[in-house]
């Protein structure tokens, strides 16, 4: 029998890399709503009609989110506030709470070629105010939560670092007082110096898949010219910085621009803090360094050797000393 293989990719909303879920239990009474008549998601209907889920609206015209422009500026924009409670066909809710947005999916588990061995999965999976969760339907046809993202909040520096997840959601900061001084449109935050935050936008799987931007203490952009910058260490708190384009490569939403609002140029640079090119270009760098011991974030890196792996636009690799390139903070 020819095996027969059904995947099912399901990419998760926006996650932040560095925050920890909150201990708060974000799972509020469902409403009792009847302002729209259910309707089955006739798409997703399995074929013995078992998993039927009906979906009630439940609109509340519109509320303002952060975004992230092309040019890495924090904009507000105006989207539809709507919430989806999920229930079953006797009208009883699926799951405590409704969606902000949401995906509900059946799937087959084919483990090998006998039938009888293969699982059906019923998955539920959005946010809602501010958090993520998912549900899968158990033997006894009751959706079970089996994981969640909880909005967070945590302390940086004088600062407050706060977390959101699902379609507009974002890291960002604020102060004790809580106004926002850095929008919660940001994957990562992180301040590689007392003066400079670096924050990344986009998934972290490449570098044409993210964009990184230094701002400096006054939380104003010096710099949105790379996919990903990098600071590594001596042991006397030197530095050496590195920045990263991919020109026209990137995905669309985090193609890096110049201050003149052009598209930025690929290649690799020296760079100082503040993100000014000290270098000519080269088609690569690469720095050996280590992660000191009880660093997570990965952004603390100490450079265990003076040279640099460097490929040229001629493409000649060649390994340079970088005493020139050692700053100061």
């Amino acid at each position: 029998m020819k095996k027969l293989f059904v995947i099912l990719l399901c990419a998760l909303m926006f996650a932040s890399c560095d925050s920890e879920p909150a201990e708060e239990k974000l799972l509020p009474e469902s409403s009792g709503s009847e302002s729209s008549k259910p309707a089955v998601n006739e798409d997703l209907v399995p074929e013995d009609h078992s998993d039927l889920v009906f979906v009630r609206e439940e609109t509340n015209g519109t509320k303002e989110v952060w975004v992230c422009s092309e040019t890495g500026e924090a904009i507000k924009k105006e989207v539809p506030d709507n919430l989806y409670y999920l229930e079953d066909k006797f009208g009883n809710p699926l799951v405590e709470h409704p969606f902000s947005n949401y995906i509900e999916f059946c799937y087959d588990n084919l483990v090998n070629t006998k039938p009888e061995t293969w699982e059906h999965f019923c998955v539920i999976e959005g946010d809602y105010d501010g958090s993520f969760y998912r549900y899968t339907k158990n033997e006894d046809g009751i959706y079970v939560l089996d994981y969640a993202n909880f909005k967070s909040e945590e302390e940086f520096g004088e600062l407050i670092k706060f977390s959101t997840y699902g379609e507009y959601g974002g890291t960002g900061l604020k102060d004790k007082e809580g106004k926002i001084v850095l929008p919660p449109v940001y994957g990562r935050i992180y301040m590689p110096f007392e003066d400079i935050i670096v924050a990344r936008q986009g998934i972290p799987h490449a570098y044409e898949c993210q964009r990184e931007f230094i701002f400096d203490e006054d939380f104003n952009l010096i710099s949105g010219e790379y996919n990903s910058v990098g600071f590594y260490y001596t042991e006397e708190r030197n530095y050496i910085g590195i920045g990263a384009c991919v020109g026209e490569k990137a995905e669309p939403g985090v193609v890096c621009y110049d201050k003149d609002g052009n598209i930025c140029e690929a290649g690799y640079w020296f760079i100082d803090k503040n993100g000014e090119k000290i270098s000519e270009k080269f088609d690569y760098i690469f720095i050996n360094f280590i992660r000191p011991e009880g660093n997570t974030e990965g952004f603390a890196k100490l450079m265990i050797e003076g040279t640099a792996e460097v490929t040229g636009e001629s493409g000649k690799t060649e390994i340079i000393s970088v005493e020139k390139y050692i700053l100061s903070e």
